[in-house]
């Protein structure tokens, strides 16, 4: 009897236990993402810029990551240790930078952020003296991850606009009004729909190839009927609605009559895509505030697109960053720094 008893006991606890195990289990948070992962890897990343904190970098950085952008004067560093150093830097000359985010696109191995980042020159910056200037300067970043750290980052920023806030170049005619960008929420939940995403990134193409054409006939069919186009052209008054698309659209294959776009990477992620791609051609005009002596000029530079679909998978706003920098140096119209800076050394 007491065997019995013994066993009964037994196989109660045994029950007791493999039911407390499997409640457990059900209520264990579910495994995030690796977009969720590269996410939170990249808010770390932020908050090193924002508070010179680099210790716990290699946690979210591969020792040796490659870095695309623009090469900063005085930093030889490379991987790792060159984002520390760049972020050194920044905060030498800007200690209150800030970042605010105004689109975030994960997808697979890519992230790509838009925001504009804000400070006061309050500190020596590439060898000259601080200007107490405050700038509000806009960016995309591309990264890719591996395994939730980054191993290569490229980069597209107003680096025009920056340049005029900091005074170092002159104003280039009226200044466009600021764009109407969102603020990004990080806490928000993502309703993915990988068939969506790949329509998207289809009808991006598509769009991008009509472009390049110069044939916009059939485009009504990738807008939606009020789509909203929030890039700002100087001295162009731009229409509402798709008309205003085409109209951007035109004015671009005008001026650069044998465009070429080269798409470099594509990231979508719920109803949001950011496209980086490189436009090249030659100056032909009809630009207002670009001079008769930049015509004939080639131009190659990079540029993003920041799309937002409607639940139709047609596009409903987009918004634009480009290196209006590196083109006005090639058509003629700012001085080149790099050959500046060879004279000076010769």
């Amino acid at each position: 009897m007491k065997t019995q008893l013994a066993i009964c006991t037994a196989f109660i606890l045994f029950v007791f236990i493999s039911c407390n195990n499997q409640q457990q289990a059900t209520t264990q948070a579910p495994v995030p993402t690796s977009e969720e992962v590269n996410k939170k890897s990249y808010l770390e990343i932020v908050k090193a810029f924002e508070t010179g904190v680099t210790d716990s970098l290699g946690k979210y950085v591969k020792e040796n990551s490659i870095n695309h952008g623009t090469p900063l004067p005085g930093i030889t560093t490379t991987g790792l240790q060159g984002l520390k150093d760049r972020i050194a830097m920044y905060r030498a000359s800007f200690p209150d930078m800030k970042m605010t985010f105004h689109h975030v696109v994960a997808d697979g191995d890519m992230l790509m952020a838009h925001a504009t980042w804000s400070g006061t020159n309050s500190g020596p910056f590439m060898g000259g003296p601080s200007t107490g200037k405050t700038v509000a300067s806009e960016f995309v970043y591309i990264l890719r991850f591996e395994n939730g750290k980054t191993a290569e980052h490229w980069e597209v920023e107003d680096n025009l606009g920056f340049m005029i806030q900091m005074g170092l170049i002159p104003p280039q005619g009226d200044a466009p009004a600021p764009a109407n960008h969102p603020t990004y929420d990080w806490n928000a939940t993502v309703a993915n729909d990988s068939a969506k995403e790949v329509q998207m990134k289809a009808s991006y193409t598509a769009m991008m190839a009509m472009i390049q054409a110069g044939d916009l006939s059939t485009l009504d069919q990738y807008l939606d009927a009020d789509f909203k186009e929030h890039m700002k052209v100087p001295g162009v008054a731009v229409a509402d609605g798709i008309e205003g698309a085409k109209q951007i659209m035109a004015m671009w294959k005008q001026a650069y009559p044998d465009l070429k776009v080269t798409i470099n990477k594509v990231a979508a992620e719920g109803d949001m895509l950011i496209a980086y791609f490189t436009s090249e051609g030659t100056f032909a005009g009809g630009i207002p505030g670009l001079p008769a002596e930049a015509i004939g000029k080639k131009v190659k530079a990079d540029g993003i697109d920041i799309i937002r679909f409607n639940a139709e998978g047609k596009a409903a706003e987009h918004w634009d960053l480009t290196d209006h920098y590196t083109e006005m140096i090639q058509l003629g119209l700012l001085p080149d720094p790099a050959a500046s800076a060879q004279r000076t050394a010769n």
